[in-house]
């Protein structure tokens, strides 16, 4: 029965993470708290930080990144008390993928930089994820060719996967560093395959949000 219970809180985090990103954001807050509340009724308080991910990435689809911030936080504290490692990389990722949103990039590069170390070497989800990280990092600091190195890692390994997801959000962090290195013909063009991705997938939050960045990018290099 327990199994059942904590199977169907699973799928509920699930499905709300999927309203998401069809951008139904109020259906999938319900379905997140009710998930949640299953799965924390059960002592499963450990595991639900480390999917924290999925639900801070609701959040950050609607565009709240406090929320999400909040949330990664207390997640990545919990992980560190428990000594889990291994979740511990993706949520420290996502913290400073966050940080990153709300232009904190100094924080956001220690949380990088304990994502990468945290990382085990044949995940590949953390691998991307550190990089990923890395190269927003790295954009918003000014630091461009070191961004589009760690992207350029991040897309090659997403290669390797049958995740459209690890690819889509590789190919976004590269055009975003591509977009600071000034290449912007070759950003445009790299952000349409991360779109096109999405859009595959039925993200349509994330497809929104690069649309949102591309046009942001045309208007800023047209000039006034």
């Amino acid at each position: 029965m327990t199994s059942d219970t904590s199977a169907k809180g699973m799928l509920l985090l699930i499905s709300a993470l999927l309203a998401a990103m069809a951008a139904e954001f109020d259906e999938a807050r319900i379905l997140a708290a009710r998930g949640t509340e299953i799965l924390d009724s059960l002592g499963r308080s450990v595991g639900l930080a480390a999917i924290s991910t999925w639900t801070s990435a609701i959040d950050l689809l609607d565009g709240d990144a406090e929320a999400a911030e909040r949330a990664l936080r207390a997640a990545l504290a919990q992980l560190e008390q428990a000594g889990q490692l291994a979740n511990l990389a993706s949520v420290a990722a996502q913290l400073a993928e966050t940080l990153v949103v709300a232009g904190q990039f100094e924080e956001a590069a220690r949380f990088a930089a304990e994502s990468e170390r945290a990382a085990a070497s044949d995940d590949i989800h953390a691998q991307i994820a550190w990089r990923v990280a890395r190269a927003k990092v790295s954009s918003g600091l000014g630091a461009a060719d070191r961004a589009e190195i760690v992207a350029r890692e991040a897309v090659e390994l997403a290669t390797t996967t049958d995740s459209p997801f690890f690819a889509a959000e590789a190919l976004e962090a590269l055009a975003a560093a591509l977009a600071a290195g000034g290449h912007e013909a070759e950003a445009h063009v790299t952000a349409g395959g991360a779109l096109e991705l999405y859009q595959a997938k039925g993200n349509v939050a994330a497809a929104a949000r690069i649309k949102a960045a591309r046009r942001a990018g045309r208007t800023a290099s047209t000039p006034g």
